[in-house]
């Protein structure tokens, strides 16, 4: 009934304050897909992506189907099963399996990264620092170099997993068991599930932040919420891989080889190669010099981008430092602390750092991968202290504007240099041509090597499906040991055999003793195919088991 003298609730509306965190909430949707679509254009253009791309959305399709829990699939340790691929199980929910979406995710993710990031930084800073602060992780994450994009716009490189790893540092800030402290465990444990490098720099910062937290304050109390988010989020992770296990689940292949000692120490050397050209000085060694599209003048003023990450991370250190040593002297109470934050962000930047070290042996450029978190991170740690440089000048008034228009001129200049690298044609991938290849001679089933076989399945939207096998030991081509599901195999027959010449993953003497011989093949691109007459099966016992 009617409060007399008053108006119901519903043609109150939503007030003030609910009309202004709705308009919030619409304009935050609006600069996620601009910026989605922005990043979805570089991503583009950073260069074909591959098997590991197309994998996932098909793990994304066997969920959309009702396999949730990908049982029958063999997979390697990272499987994105909660991150990456549940995203692409949502994406297919709406229009199947496509090709545009080998770079539509990886787009939104890194779109989401930008904002919480850009929320990070700014927080806990005066007007002008935060416009700095936010600029600052424009030109780091919203204009990223080519070479980054080949890590940070397509994927599954582990960024889905740092936007993981930065929504729980969010919820984390309170230093309290509140909601927050619920849904960053949540974050970390499920996380866990499908990528465990969240252990690495999102876990163990957790707990090592929370312990610098009670070095800071004497007091155990001021860091216990952090530092038990750890072992909560280990906690859910063992239930949850109980409970998936019990259901029915994929396995988990072994690891690939890790770096020892000796080869750590020279992997510096790699550390020191690669990062540069992350950042947009030169283009490394993934990029020939003349497609880039970046003027060299350009591209040497993102040495200022190294700088401030350096004086970022080395500041956060020694904040860290120094707070240990003296003690801080704020109350335990306080709502939020800057420092923490930044705890968090620096111990997450180092263990990622470590992981490159780690995981990278025999030099190979692509294991920059494993960089991406670190340069997520290490921008944040620039942007807020960008931001407090700006803030500390506020007692010189000319200082500020001088700041701040400094600051958009350089990002208008890197904003140039990115819209000239993705300016002209998208990057071609051979596999585009190979799918409308094989249906155009009504080829719709066939296998090959790892990194021609899902990619080209992607590519077709499904039209065409080739399954990834590889040659075993006895010469004889079998199923490939990960990233793929057994019903892929079972009662199938298959017409053709594609191999990628360059990398003899599939050899032609393996392919005629394992099916005889082919009837005609044709080449395309980097590939050969090898078209039977009779269909054939692949045993499902994978190589070298």
């Amino acid at each position: 009934m009617p409060v007399p003298g008053g108006r119901s609730r519903s043609r109150r509306g939503l007030g003030p304050a609910g009309a202004r965190r709705a308009l919030l909430a619409g304009g935050l949707v609006v600069v996620v897909a601009v910026l989605a679509a922005v990043l979805y254009r570089a991503g583009t253009h950073a260069g074909p992506v591959d098997a590991d791309s197309a994998t996932v959305v098909l793990e994304g399709s066997a969920m959309a189907h009702g396999n949730l829990g990908l049982s029958g699939w063999a997979l390697s340790r990272d499987s994105f099963w909660t991150i990456d691929a549940l995203a692409n199980m949502l994406a297919v929910l709406v229009d199947g399996v496509r090709p545009v979406l080998l770079y539509a995710v990886p787009a939104v993710f890194a779109a989401l990264v930008v904002v919480v990031a850009a929320a990070l930084a700014r927080a806990e800073q005066r007007r002008p620092g935060r416009l700095v602060a936010v600029l600052v992780v424009v030109a780091f994450l919203a204009l990223p170099s080519r070479a980054l994009s080949l890590f940070y716009l397509q994927g599954p490189y582990h960024v889905g997993t740092a936007l993981f790893a930065l929504l729980a540092f969010a919820c984390l800030r309170s230093r309290r068991f509140d909601a927050g402290w619920v849904v960053a465990v949540l974050l970390l444990g499920l996380g866990m599930l499908g990528d465990l490098q969240l252990a690495v720099f999102g876990a163990a910062p957790a707990l090592g932040a929370g312990l610098l937290a009670m070095a800071r304050r004497r007091d155990v109390r001021a860091g216990l919420s952090s530092a038990a988010a750890a072992p909560a989020a280990g906690l859910v992770d063992v239930v949850a891989r109980f409970l998936a296990d019990r259901f029915g689940t994929f396995t988990v292949n072994r690891a690939n080889p890790q770096a020892t000692l000796h080869e750590m120490l020279a992997n510096t050397h790699d550390l020191a190669r690669l990062t540069p050209s992350l950042l947009g000085v030169g283009a490394g060694p993934y990029i020939p010099p003349e497609p880039t599209g970046m003027p060299a003048a350009l591209s040497d003023l993102h040495v200022v981008l190294i700088v401030v990450l350096l004086l970022g991370v080395l500041a956060a250190v020694g904040t860290a430092v120094v707070g240990v040593v003296r003690g801080s002297d704020a109350r335990i109470g306080a709502e939020v602390d800057d420092w923490h934050v930044e705890d968090l962000l620096v111990l997450a930047f180092l263990a990622d750092v470590a992981t490159f070290l780690r995981l990278d042996f025999g030099g190979n450029p692509q294991f920059a991968r494993y960089l991406t978190a670190a340069i997520i991170f290490g921008a944040i740690l620039a942007a807020r202290l960008a931001g407090r440089g700006v803030d500390l000048a506020a007692r010189w008034r000319r200082a500020v504007p001088a700041a701040v228009a400094g600051t958009v001129a350089l990002v208008a200049c890197f904003a140039g240099g990115f819209a000239d690298s993705v300016a002209g044609a998208s990057a071609w991938n051979p596999a585009t041509t190979l799918a409308a290849q094989l249906e155009q001679r009504h080829l719709y089933a066939g296998v090959g090597d790892y990194w021609s076989a899902s990619i080209v399945t992607v590519e077709s939207a499904g039209s065409v499906v080739v399954r990834p096998v590889v040659d075993g030991s006895d010469g004889i081509v079998h199923r490939y040991s990960r990233e793929n599901d057994v019903a892929w195999y079972v009662h199938h027959r298959f017409r053709f055999v594609v191999a990628d010449v360059g990398l003899g993953l599939v050899q032609p003497a393996a392919v005629k003793a394992s099916f005889g011989q082919w009837a005609s093949s044709f080449t395309s691109g980097p590939y050969v195919v090898y078209v039977y007459a009779h269909p054939f099966s692949v045993s499902t016992v994978p190589a070298g088991a």
